[in-house]
């Protein structure tokens, strides 16, 4: 019974990739836009999802597969990102958001399915690091020194300011309420 869920789950996958790679060349085609040019990260990120869902499929002993997942499937999104920007100059920083970054989310999604607590807890530590050097270094490059130099990124990165230190209001405001 359980081999059926199995194959049931691995057709899920199989399935809802084949469909969503069939709009993605549907709509590039319509739109007069070269499939390789701009959906090339796709190769990158496909295999990625791949590892996740080799894990769905053959479950918690297998829930190590979340780590190369993880920092496959992100290193293919942060391509793409980049591909469609434009924006090649972010990987002086962007470089943070795969290791640690994508380290401590492949880590705290095998604790999770693989129910090991030490993981559990030190994927989240390991990915705010990343997170934090990424906003650290974003703001040095881009605002400081004017890496990118384009519109987009002196639009972004401020907005990220103001988003963040009203997200520091928020849990403030919240924690005080609560305690």
């Amino acid at each position: 019974m359980e081999r059926d869920a199995q194959v049931r789950v691995f057709s899920l996958w199989v399935g809802v990739a084949v469909i969503v790679l069939g709009i993605v060349f549907l709509v590039t085609t319509l739109a007069g836009g070269s499939v390789a040019a701009i959906w090339w990260p796709l190769f990158v990120v496909i295999p990625g999802l791949l590892f996740f869902a080799g894990m769905a499929l053959w479950g918690r002993s297998f829930a190590f597969l979340a780590l190369p997942g993880s920092i496959i499937t992100s290193t293919g999104v942060l391509l793409f990102l980049q591909n469609l920007t434009g924006e090649w100059s972010t990987w002086a920083y962007a470089w943070a958001l795969l290791s640690p970054g994508a380290v401590g989310l492949g880590l705290y999604v095998w604790g999770r399915v693989g129910e090991v607590p030490g993981l559990l807890a030190a994927g989240p530590v390991v990915a705010k690091v990343g997170v934090i050097i990424f906003l650290v270094l974003g703001v040095f490059f881009e605002l400081i020194i004017g890496l990118s130099d384009s519109l987009f990124m002196r639009i972004v990165w401020p907005a990220l300011l103001i988003v963040m230190g009203a997200w520091v209001l928020w849990r403030g405001a919240r924690a005080s309420s609560n305690g």
